[in-house]
């Protein structure tokens, strides 16, 4: 149990680190998290922006790819691939990804209309709206 409450702790310094703009403390604890679970997506997503944001972009490249391979069906990965891919004026490379990221869309618009016909509670209407409101936002 201590691994997780590890594993979360290093996320949440990270994003706390990222949205103070400490960039390279984000990294770090981003980092860490990524040691301690290797297999958890949005961490290498959430270091591949901050990274990002560094300039590296080549090494948040291969984040957001290995983001991409882990959880293929997160969008803002997609997202965040396509801008550094513009970054390094891969303009061929960016375009791939928004196609990909327009699938990702897709699927989630699927598995949302989907979902309507087994709304039973509140709390999943209320996620099925945030999901929607989100996917719409991405749309936009």
């Amino acid at each position: 149990m201590t691994h997780d409450i590890s594993l979360n702790e290093a996320f949440k310094r990270g994003m706390d680190a990222f949205v103070n703009d400490d960039f390279s403390e984000s990294v770090e604890e981003f980092t860490k998290a990524i040691d301690l679970n290797p297999d958890f997506a949005l961490t290498y997503a959430s270091r591949g922006a901050a990274l990002m944001k560094m300039h590296r972009i080549e090494e948040s490249i291969a984040d957001f790819d290995h983001a991409i391979e882990l959880d293929p069906d997160y969008p803002k990965t997609y997202h965040l691939r396509g801008l550094a891919r513009v970054e390094v004026e891969d303009y061929e490379g960016a375009w791939k990804i928004l196609e990909k990221l327009l699938i990702s869309i897709l699927i989630m618009a699927r598995h949302i209309t989907a979902g309507r016909r087994f709304i039973s509670n509140s709390a999943e209407k209320t996620e099925r709206q945030r999901i929607y409101r989100w996917s719409m936002f991405l749309l936009k």
